[in-house]
Order: C-alpha cells, then structure tokens, then sequence
C-alpha cells in the first residue's frame, strides 16, 4: 500500500503543525535529554533517553493518544537512578512511524520488543507503563518475560479488570475529529477516568488539562487506528 509523505498525520498541514507543537512541548522536559529515531523492520521509532548511561535501563511507555513527553513530570525522580527511555508508542501519537500494520496486541509486543533489542541488547529491563501503556507492557511481559527485570503497571487498561463497555463508547466519541466535540466530552472523560486528580491541587489540574491538550492534539492531527486493545479479546 502506497502511503501519502505525511502519514500518519491527516495532511501535510496536520504534520507541520503537530510536529511544532512537540517540539515546543518538549522544551519543558526537566532534565538532560537526547532523542534517538530507531530504525527496527515495523518502523521509526522515537526514544526520549534521560539519566546516566551507567544506570539499569527503564522504559516508560505513555498513555492512549499522549506520548513519551506525558512523563516530564516524573522524569526528573525516574532517571535520579536509572537510564530511562521514554518511547513514542507504534501506532499513537507521536513521532514514531510504522512500516507494517500494528493493530494487534501480538504486533505492538513485536515492536517493542524489536525497540528493547536495540536499546538493551543484553540483560534484563526494567518496564513502566501507565493506563494503554500498562495495557501494553503487560501484553510484553506475557510474551518475553525473560527480558524483564521488573514490570511497573501504573491503572493498567484492562489488565487487572476488564474495560467497560463506557469506557469503549467514550474513546470512540474522542476519535472523532467534529469541531467542538473535543473538549467538553473530552475534559468529562479525563476527569472521569482520573478523578483524584482533577480534584486535586492546582498542580494536578495542570498535569489534566495538559494531558487533554495532548488528546485533542492528537485526535485532531493523526489519522489513528483504535488502540492495540481495543482489538484484544475480551
């Protein structure tokens, strides 16, 4: 299949405008940083590295429709002792580019572990991953649990309970790119899913309302497939 230069993105516009919009995101990353494009044979992939290169590695993956820039605000306490790779997930938004088709949960464990080989050749890693993340470090650790040191599942989606049929008829809403459909049902939806935090301190308000810009960002910018769980049986 013959893909347009801009793909993922909905038009080249689209992809000019986003990729401007992570750059200037990625201007509040807190510490010392390098960003590294991975060429493995299901894409591009893009690794946000942080922290000594001496340290144990630990590999962060972001929640549905963010990416690696979701965990600036962790960052900072994450690489203190450890070398951490945050990952622009195959198939989300991003900069990461897929070359085949990655929809199934059997093709993004693939992936990541085709990222993990060239990031940790050798020995055991450590694997965080928060709500689709930790959806999908828990389809990795099933698949190659020998490669794992330790495994961080952060409000898994559906791996300790099953999703909700709420939950699938809410993220397809937010697929949606309708002009103004975005931000009210997408505010309801976050602060649905994470109410701890909507109703916190003014700096956990911010870090929501961040995480609903990166969304509506995404939705608006990317032409997407629904994420690798909503293909996985239930």
């Amino acid at each position: 299949m013959t893909r347009q230069s801009f793909y993922p993105f909905r038009s080249e516009r689209a992809k000019v405008e986003y990729e401007a919009y992570y750059l200037e995101r990625a201007k509040a990353w807190p510490v010392a940083s390098e960003t590294m494009l991975l060429d493995t044979p299901s894409g591009t992939t893009l690794v946000r590295a942080s922290g000594r290169v001496t340290d144990p590695p630990l590999v962060l993956l972001p929640g549905v429709r963010t990416s690696s820039l979701m965990w600036s605000y962790s960052i900072a306490a994450l690489s203190a002792n450890h070398r951490t790779y945050a990952l622009d997930i195959m198939g989300d938004a991003g900069l990461s580019v897929s070359r085949r088709e990655i929809s199934k949960p059997e093709d993004l464990a693939r992936w990541l572990d085709e990222v993990l080989t060239v990031l940790v050749p050798e020995g055991p890693v450590s694997l965080m991953g928060i709500s689709y993340g930790g959806w999908l470090a828990g389809q990795y650790a099933l698949r190659f649990p020998g490669r794992l040191r330790n495994l961080v599942l952060l409000a898994p989606a559906g791996i300790v309970l099953p999703l909700s049929f709420a939950f699938f008829v809410r993220v397809a809403l937010l697929s949606i790119p309708v002009p103004g459909l975005g931000g009210g049902p997408l505010r309801r939806t976050l602060h649905w899913l994470s109410p701890d935090a909507a109703r916190g301190d003014d700096a956990c308000r911010a870090r929501v309302e961040q995480v609903i810009t990166d969304v509506q960002m995404a939705v608006r910018h990317f032409v997407l497939p629904p994420p690798g769980l909503a293909n996985h049986p239930r």
